[in-house]
């Protein structure tokens, strides 16, 4: 564990594990105080070009270096941790891959550790949020490996793709 997120953030207690650009929180919940944003990347800038000729701009630049399977702190640390890991592991070396990261062809057993990691820095009581994109492993795939059944979930489905959010508590 880093002493210094601990000097700097040392209120926090809630661990997003790959927090990538930081992407689904608002520009008001990018950097608070409460969250240790942690990411197996660092330094990671993407621009792109939108199909209207505007450029968005990325920018993976967690708090913390570190890998979901092998979490940098001790049991029972943090009330939330959210788990949103790389949904790929087909996508090559495209834009996608640069902005979320990819699988291991051990995946299955890459998110098993992530979830046993995220459950172990879980205080009694505290909360797992995960996130799951169906693009290339559905969801029948990854309910295997859950470390119990979730609290609740929610299943969002378009036409190109579905998404899964799930809540479990230890």
């Amino acid at each position: 564990m880093s002493s210094l997120i601990e000097q700097t953030k040392p209120e926090a207690d809630i661990l997003d594990v790959c927090c990538g650009s930081r992407m689904f929180y608002d520009d008001e919940n990018k950097d608070r105080m409460d969250i240790i944003y942690m990411d197996i990347r660092k330094d990671v800038t993407i621009e792109y070009t939108q199909k209207n000729g505007s450029t968005s701009v990325w920018k993976v630049d967690p708090d913390i270096v570190g890998d979901f399977r092998h979490i940098p702190f001790e049991d029972n640390r943090f009330s939330l941790v959210i788990f949103d890991p790389p949904h790929l592991f087909k996508a090559g070396k495209g834009i996608i891959t640069n902005k979320y990261g990819s699988l291991s062809t051990n995946w299955k057993k890459d998110l098993e550790k992530g979830f046993k990691e995220c459950m172990r820095v879980l205080r009694p009581g505290g909360f797992l949020n995960f996130k799951w994109s169906e693009t290339e492993i559905p969801l029948a795939e990854i309910t295997p490996l859950f470390p119990c059944r979730p609290l609740y979930y929610q299943r969002r489905t378009t036409k190109k793709s579905s998404g899964y959010w799930a809540m479990f508590r230890k």
